[in-house]
């Protein structure tokens, strides 16, 4: 059995098979021993395949089930504990109901009881080290019932108090030296790709190197080779790249909306390397095609699609992901927008690691704006 969700309160499905993804069993093996540790880490930088060996463990399980596992993506609004805990109780099945959202997720898992329940949290570095997210994910840690499990994927440091568990030898970890491709599987997906097993073998194992490579030619650099697939792509496939990087998974008529015009995801997905899709029909591009996509447009197409997607983003109600885009590419105005609007939308509770880290920028760039006093306003008050 998998149970899966998004922060956004949308059912995310694991990433269906790549077609010429190469199964690596020694490392779906390893994975198995999610069953025997509280906490497993999957740490590598981006491009070694995280999501996708998650994806093929839990297929796995499927088939020869040893417990349910819980699949969760977490985005940019995950670090405040609120947006996450509430999040982690909807994967789980569970209702808000008590004020102690740590002890609630826990109730959670251990009520799967006797079952086993592992919870897989995919993109974990979006939850930042010191938030009150990761505060919560200590927690839940701390007071995990003997039939659960946690798994961390994530590109660095992941979140969560881990060094007495580590002592008392309760994690499993998988590096990016673990996820290297092995000269077998670098020549398995060379050869789906009709080309040179040997050239393959020398790319030095990185996943998305040699699929990249293999895709316009094993003798190349990393930057070159994204680059050469990216001037096989028309204007119009650019932009649809550059929307579909920016809005994480979405479908072809949110991205359309970005584009201003029909767009066709599966067409991309057939030309770009490391675009997934979702059982429930959704697209994602990798992380590594975002800053390449925005090099690819003009500065006036790249601020006016950026534009799109802040707005699009936000009409979903995705605000941590639209605060984030201004954030990175300090579109104050943009920024301040979101902001209030966050405020104003967040009655309750506010999320302070979120909004706080905004209001910084703000105070920073604008501190005489109305909008940037507001939202110092409403932090202040929240804290």
């Amino acid at each position: 059995m998998v149970m899966h969700a998004s922060s956004a309160g949308r059912a995310i499905g694991l990433p269906l098979p790549l077609a010429d993804e190469v199964e690596r069993p020694r490392l779906v093996e390893r994975l198995q021993d999610r069953w025997l540790h509280p906490v497993t880490l999957v740490v590598a930088g981006a491009g070694f395949g995280k999501s996708t060996l998650l994806a093929q463990a839990i297929r796995a399980n499927a088939l020869e089930p040893r417990g349910i596992d819980v699949w969760y993506t977490c985005s940019p609004g995950d670090e405040d504990a609120d947006v996450l805990g509430r999040a982690l109780l909807g994967a789980l099945g569970a209702e808000d109901r008590q004020p102690d959202l740590a002890g609630h997720v826990v109730h959670a898992l251990g009520a799967h009881s006797p079952l086993d329940v592992c919870l897989v949290l995919d993109d974990a570095h979006e939850v930042r080290p010191g938030s009150s997210g990761a505060e919560l994910i200590s927690a839940v840690i701390r007071r995990l019932p003997f039939n659960a499990h946690l798994v961390l994927a994530a590109r660095h440091d992941p979140p969560g108090a881990l060094s007495r568990l580590r002592a008392a030898d309760g994690v499993a970890e998988l590096t990016e030296a673990d996820l290297l491709l092995t000269d077998d599987e670098a020549a398995r997906l060379a050869t789906r790709h009709g080309a040179d097993a040997a050239a393959a073998r020398a790319l030095g194992g990185w996943p998305a190197l040699v699929r990249l490579a293999l895709a316009v030619g094993p003798n190349v650099a990393f930057t070159f080779a994204r680059e050469e697939v990216l001037d096989r792509l028309s204007g119009t496939e650019h932009r649809t790249l550059f929307a579909l990087s920016s809005l994480g998974f979405a479908d072809a008529d949110q991205v359309a909306a970005v584009v201003g015009a029909p767009v066709d995801l599966a067409a991309l997905a057939a030309k770009v390397p490391m675009i997934t899709v979702t059982q429930d029909g959704r697209f994602r591009a990798h992380a590594l095609w975002r800053d390449a996509a925005a090099r690819a447009l003009d500065r006036e197409q790249s601020t006016e699609l950026r534009g799109r997607a802040i707005a699009q983003l936000v009409a979903q109600r995705d605000l941590a992901r639209a605060g984030a885009i201004a954030l990175v590419h300090n579109d104050v105005d943009a920024l301040a927008a979101v902001a209030l609007e966050l405020v104003h939308s967040s009655v309750s509770v506010l999320p302070v690691d979120i909004v706080g880290r905004w209001s910084e920028a703000l105070q920073r760039a604008c501190p005489e704006t109305a909008e940037a006093q507001l939202v110092a306003g409403a932090v202040a008050q929240a804290r």
